[in-house]
């Protein structure tokens, strides 16, 4: 059969200058890379018959010689379809720990919610799950909904691998723990015969994902249109490996999987969360030139750059198990070199293939120090465009202390949220302070932890009594209720600045709050009234789920604010904020108010002009913020009054919305129009408005 001549000009910028020159060698007999000559029949050993045309013919055979992918046992599936997310499924965080069930008899016992893969960020050997289903009476629910689709369920609840529908151009294949329900876009691989730790290494390999690759439509570069259906998945074949292999292969993956999931011991949002970044124990595993970065200091800003040495070390470790992983897996696929290279320029080289580079100029700092922003920190986007190994990246961005300003202002504002987090009882601040061992993870295909390790659990050792802020801990997560108040015991800047005397010391608070104030702009009351909240809302947000769990409640001008914990409101909590926060607050103003009115006359008739309006111009202040205060009150009674009462497992927006008048937060008006047309019926809170029409 003659062989068709094809041209492959998806990856060049000038593609008539390109093509011209492809045209140029072909009648002149000379090799060109992008011109390729095929028989078609070849395409017919692909499943689906695709016409990958820039891989040899050894590399189509590699789809009949070797064993199919299902065999012995192993088999892809996908999983759940709930037709309506925004009513079944949730972020973990959402709901109660003690509500959220890991067997199919748990369910059926009265747990609700299940932990539910469905994609998410780019994270191989480790997902951090952050989202979880309604699955309550063994998904009685769902089966009865219109247009959910319940898939595969005799494996629901199963160890396994699991991969997002759109993939990183990387390996984003990693472990479904026990105690999951898998979707349909977050699909799942078992092997119950096999090693998953070995199957896992074969497929975030490149020559795997290469061969994946060929069974895709493939867009311009920049615009790929790849989606790992399981059907592609399932009909790459897998190499033979031997027990020793195996054995090498599920060392290495457990260890990626390991370093990979320490690095998600830092976010909040994580199930895996230890303590803040700034908390990490301040040891440098990478040679650095920071002068006190591995001492005890309290300073932040060498705290950070410790943070990301150890980031650095983690990815690093990573970087190279993959590098050998790769190696190994293009020997077991037997790929020639001269397909090794199309395979590179397909998907480009390893990061571990690049030279360490040993010697830097002044110009290849200046490389870094553009590129180091621009590629948002990524050691291996980095590493490719200066073509050198990501160590050597990392060695000299330690060396010359680069970091993105605004990465470290993240990691200071989640140091806040760290305590606020720990005044509310929501975290162990003994844990922060390297006081108290957090509980040890689960293997990866063991079930998720119910309490991340940095929690306060209802079985953590109880705070001594004596230890501050052990008392204004206690209260504020009885009550959960913070204040913005100055000289309030539950003011919410005093409480912060509490936990971070405990953290750091006593004697560092100072200092911390200068350079706290530096990196966020504003001193930490300010700061906190106008932009911890937006912050709190973007970090808290998750595959389109806007769930954040500290609400500000306010006055209109933000001079006065409520601070509500999620998991701990009750019906009485807006009662108990006007009764014991609100209204004391008023009667302390109107007192205030008074004595300037009363100033203000006798300095009118007897004193200096510049005074006597200074007084005046104070007490036209008193008395609009008096106003605002009276608003609030007035607002926060109305809703107690009409029976606010916030069931859990309506969602976070839901229970937000009858405060859309206090909170600010556009989405819970939308939200609350929205109830107000008669969506969301299902809610306990839409049957409440529906009761009270």
């Amino acid at each position: 059969m003659p062989k068709s001549v094809f041209f492959r000009l998806l990856k060049e910028n000038e593609k008539e200058a390109a093509l011209h020159g492809c045209i140029c060698d072909l009648c002149k007999g000379r090799e060109n890379v992008l011109t390729h000559a095929v028989r078609q029949d070849t395409f017919a050993l692909l499943p689906g018959s695709p016409m990958p045309y820039w891989v040899s013919d050894a590399i189509r055979r590699k789809f009949q010689e070797l064993p199919v992918f299902e065999k012995g046992g192993r088999t892809a599936k996908q999983g759940l379809a709930t037709a309506d997310d925004f009513r079944f499924v949730r972020a973990w965080w959402e709901v109660p720990s003690e509500h959220i069930g890991h067997t199919r008899e748990r369910t059926l016992g009265g747990k609700r919610w299940v932990a539910f893969a469905k994609g998410g960020e780019y994270s191989p050997y480790y997902q951090g799950i952050h989202l979880v289903v309604n699955w309550g009476g063994d998904g009685e629910e769902l089966r009865h909904f219109d247009g959910a689709v319940v898939r595969n369920e005799s494996y629901y609840f199963q160890p396994g691998l699991t991969w997002p529908a759109r993939p990183h151009r990387k390996g984003s294949f990693s472990f479904l723990p026990s105690g999951c329900i898998f979707s349909h876009s977050g699909m799942a691989l078992f092997e119950p015969r096999g090693s998953l730790a070995g199957t896992l290494a074969l497929l975030n390999s490149t020559p795997y994902l290469f061969l994946l690759s060929l069974l895709m439509a493939r867009g311009t570069e920049g615009g790929q249109t790849m989606k790992y259906e399981v059907g592609y998945v399932k009909s790459v074949p897998l190499p033979r490996i031997n027990p020793t292999q195996e054995d090498r292969f599920s060392v290495v993956v457990r260890l990626c999987h390991d370093l990979n999931r320490d690095l998600h011991r830092a976010p909040e949002t994580s199930r895996a969360f230890t303590q803040p970044a700034l908390m990490v124990p301040q040891v440098a595993p990478l040679e650095m030139e920071l002068g006190n970065s591995g001492s005890a200091s309290s300073n932040l800003e060498p705290r950070f750059l410790t943070w990301l040495s150890v980031k650095d070390a983690a990815e690093l470790e990573v970087i190279e198990n993959s590098y050998e992983i790769d190696q190994a897996v293009v020997d077991l696929y037997e790929i020639s070199e001269q397909d090794r290279e199309i395979m590179d320029r397909e998907l480009g080289p390893h990061a571990g293939s690049h030279p360490r580079k040993h010697e830097w100029t002044t110009e290849d700092d200046e490389k870094l120090r553009r590129l180091y922003p621009d590629e948002g920190g990524d050691l291996e986007k980095i590493a490719h465009s200066l073509q050198v190994h990501p160590e050597s990246v990392a060695t000299r961005r330690q060396a010359l202390g680069l970091y993105r300003p605004q990465d470290f202002a993240q990691a200071v504002a989640d140091l806040i949220s760290y305590c606020i987090g720990c005044l509310f009882g929501r975290w162990d601040i003994r844990i922060g302070a390297g006081q108290l061992e957090p509980p040890p993870l689960p293997d990866p295909e063991d079930g998720l932890p119910l309490y991340p390790p940095g929690a306060l659990r209802p079985d953590s050792p109880p705070l001594e009594p004596a230890g501050p802020p052990a008392q204004l801990i206690e209260r504020s997560a009885s009550l959960g209720i913070l204040v913005d108040d100055q000289g309030h015991k539950q003011d919410l800047a005093a409480g912060v600045e509490a936990c971070l005397a405990y953290l750091f010391g006593e004697e560092q608070l100072p200092a911390l709050r200068r350079e706290m104030e530096e990196v966020l702009g504003r001193d930490l009351r300010e700061w906190l009234a106008r932009d911890f909240f937006p912050l709190h809302i973007k970090r808290y947000s998750k595959s389109r789920r806007k769930s954040p769990i500290y609400w500000q409640l306010t006055a209109p001008g933000r001079g006065y604010s409520l601070w509500l914990y999620y998991h701990a409101l009750r019906p009485d909590t807006l009662y108990t904020a006007v009764r014991q926060y609100v209204t004391p607050k008023l009667e302390f103003e109107e007192g205030r108010l008074k004595q300037l009115r009363a100033k203000f006359a006798e300095v009118r008739e007897t004193g200096p002009a510049p005074e006597a309006r200074r007084l005046e111009k104070a007490a036209e202040d008193e008395e609009a913020f008096l106003q605002e205060v009276y608003a609030l009150r007035s607002e926060l009674q109305r809703l107690a009054d009409w029976g606010y009462d916030p069931d859990l497992n309506d969602g976070v927006i839901i229970n937000i919305a009858a405060l859309h008048r206090l909170v600010p937060w556009n989405e819970a008006g939308r939200m609350w129009d929205e109830l107000e047309q008669g969506k969301y019926e299902w809610s306990t809170m839409a049957q409440h408005m529906k009761g009270h029409r």
